[in-house]
């Protein structure tokens, strides 16, 4: 506090991890390799597109699988051919999950169906190591 009652100077300093976390995954079979190591302002970016409209979400959400996914080129491959069966819900649904672990939120192994356990839908896998 400054003399005069006003706020004083701050100062911050933040430090990156050493080494990104990976995280595998599996998507209807293929085992892909995803980076933790988001920056907080790709992170407001993402909330901020994923919220704008249908067209800057959907940038938002691809932009997202192709910052994190290793293996993105393979990945684009298996979720762009149709017969895969993986919509743009259980995109967002991959993206969601690699923002939660990007913001460091508890996360256990887990199995979840990505069309809300319909039959046929797709899974994801996942496990933090």
């Amino acid at each position: 506090m400054q003399p005069d009652g006003r706020p004083g100077r701050k100062s911050f300093s933040f430090f990156r991890k050493q080494a990104p976390e990976l995280v595998p995954f599996d998507l209807n079979g293929e085992t892909f390799t995803a980076r933790t190591d988001l920056v907080g302002m790709e992170l407001l970016n993402f909330v901020a597109q994923a919220t704008a409209g249908d067209a800057e979400s959907a940038l938002a959400v691809k932009n997202m699988l192709r910052r994190c996914i290793v293996e993105y080129d393979v990945f684009e491959k298996l979720t762009s051919d149709p017969t895969s069966g993986v919509g743009i819900e259980e995109l967002t649904e991959i993206a969601q999950w690699l923002v939660e672990l990007s913001t460091a939120r508890p996360t256990e192994s887990s199995s979840l169906p990505l069309d809300g356990g319909l039959t046929g839908g797709a899974t994801l896998t996942a496990e933090r190591f």
